[in-house]
């Protein structure tokens, strides 16, 4: 786990200009903090289209709310990496509501000189996060409701190391790394990541 002036410190680095204000970073560092204790022990991600039902049962994580879904009026792609690894440093359960698909995954308005990390939508940032420190599906795909929104997959720490050694800057490693694999050799090279 972070303590706050490391947490700081380190985000203060990776936030674009227009972010790198004392208000934006707390607002990470209390949505880092919020997902790590997240009153349900879970937070569930997808898509944002697939978010309404669980949002409306789980509640919203943001720098106020320690509920299970990030919802925030402050959101920049630090602030949602926070939120990932607040839960990852949390060993917290992680839900699926999107299926990882292609279209999930990849932006599709990805263009070649565009940044590398930009080649993965927020929900495939998060899988490879997620997957990267010691996540693995334990169940799944599945077809059951654990509230109205249908959980596709149901994803635990395996790897209790990986998850204590998760930094930002290991993090962004990761994504450029896969971003790289995926510009070199398709979607196919990061369902197989996904699926290992």
């Amino acid at each position: 786990m972070y303590i706050e002036s490391d947490f700081k410190k380190e985000i203060e680095g990776l936030l674009n200009p227009a972010d790198r204000t004392a208000q934006h970073i707390e607002a990470c560092w209390q949505v880092y903090n919020n997902a790590a204790t997240t009153k349900d022990g879970k937070i569930v991600a997808g898509s944002i289209e697939n978010l309404h039902e669980a949002l409306k049962v789980f509640g919203p994580t943001n720098s106020r709310d320690n509920g299970s879904v990030l919802r925030t009026k402050t959101w920049s792609i630090i602030l949602n990496d926070a939120w990932i690894l607040g839960a990852v440093h949390a060993k917290a359960e992680v839900e699926l509501v999107s299926r990882p698909t292609s279209s999930t995954i990849a932006n599709k308005d990805f263009k070649s000189g565009d940044p590398l990390d930009r080649i993965f939508r927020v929900t495939g940032r998060e899988l490879i996060g997620l997957k990267s420190f010691g996540y693995s599906v334990v169940q799944g795909p599945l077809i059951y409701k654990s509230h109205t929104a249908k959980v596709i997959n149901m994803m635990s720490c395996i790897d209790h190391r990986l998850a204590e050694s998760a930094t930002f800057s290991k993090y962004k490693e990761t994504i450029i790394r896969q971003a790289g694999v995926m510009a070199y050799k398709g979607i196919t090279a990061i369902n197989s990541f996904l699926d290992a």
